[in-house]
């Protein structure tokens, strides 16, 4: 099976459900390619599959790139741009707001969101790049294996939450080393901390 870019994923997904919005059908496989900028239909295919099989989208009998039942747009609700979160080191936790992001309610429920722009790159085995945003369910507790916005005293930082023997810590998903040692460590802090939310979903930056 061929690599998946999640980022090229992202873009052909945002692609087709806001010309489905707009147009009130599908677009063509063609129409993708031109709109997300990919080299070949080959390549929209591959994301379109890839999208089906997680979900994203689905296969009708008059329609042969649809929007699930469930993920249809409906009644949106706004969440704001609150400021930066680390990819990398934690860093001040910045409660500026610089705008709102629209948001389907049917994908993400009736519960508080927010929005942190990721600086870093970290959680690149997540799919969380340097300046994208990143969209937040607050809450105060998530699964282990979650990435969660995590505060560390006054600064904030996204992370997967996990856990050993020592108990609860924060883990990098970017195995990148530099001199035979990894660029991100774990983080194990040793100052009160706390869990402000969990990481639903990623817009990113082009």
């Amino acid at each position: 099976m061929k690599p998946i870019d999640e980022k090229r994923l992202e873009r052909t997904e945002d692609f087709i459900l806001a010309f489905q919005r707009t147009e009130g059908k599908s677009p063509t496989f063609r129409q993708i390619m031109k709109g997300c900028g990919h080299s070949s239909l080959s390549r929209v295919a591959f994301d379109v599959e890839v999208l089906k099989e997680r979900g994203r989208l689905a296969t009708h009998s008059d329609c042969p790139i649809a929007v699930p039942d469930n993920l249809r747009a409906g009644v949106t609700k706004s969440a704001l741009i609150v400021g930066e979160c680390a990819c990398g080191e934690p860093i001040c936790a910045i409660e500026n707001v610089k705008g709102a992001v629209t948001l389907p309610v049917e994908i993400f429920g009736e519960g508080e969101h927010f929005i942190l722009q990721a600086k870093g790159n970290s959680m690149t085995g997540s799919g969380i790049y340097d300046k994208d945003l990143m969209v937040v369910s607050a809450c105060k507790s998530a699964p282990v294996g979650k990435v969660v916005i995590a505060l560390i005293g006054d600064e904030a930082t996204a992370k997967i939450l996990a856990k050993d023997g020592d108990g609860l810590y924060l883990k990098p998903s970017n195995p990148a080393t530099e001199n035979g040692e990894r660029v991100y460590k774990d983080i194990r802090p040793t100052v009160p901390w706390e869990i402000v939310g969990v990481v639903e979903k990623v817009i990113h930056s082009v």
